[in-house]
């Protein structure tokens, strides 16, 4: 599984590790926002099926700034009107 790196502290962590702490989406931006599972930095994923990307905000209007992208393989998203609806491999994230 590829990991994605913090824009704050540089560390590498699993899709699945990041997702674990994202907490809402931004539909302006089209973004989640989850904490660094290293540092507990705050940042935005953007997701589509098959790729990942971190980043952060830029201010109004609100977009995405992406700072690394990867290809994550069985990676699915489906945006909806109130959420993302996420899976990969085993797992699934509303």
């Amino acid at each position: 599984m590829s990991s994605l790196p913090c824009p704050h502290c540089g560390g590498a962590s699993p899709l699945a590790s990041w997702l674990d702490r994202a907490d809402a989406k931004l539909a302006p931006a089209a973004s989640l926002r989850a904490q660094c599972p290293r540092c507990d930095a705050e940042t935005h994923l953007a997701l589509r099926s098959g790729e990942a990307a971190v980043g952060s905000l830029s201010p109004a209007p609100a977009m995405f700034r992406p700072e690394r992208r990867a290809q994550i393989a069985g990676l699915e998203v489906r945006e909806r009107f109130d959420h993302i609806a996420i899976a990969l491999e085993t797992r699934r994230w509303r």
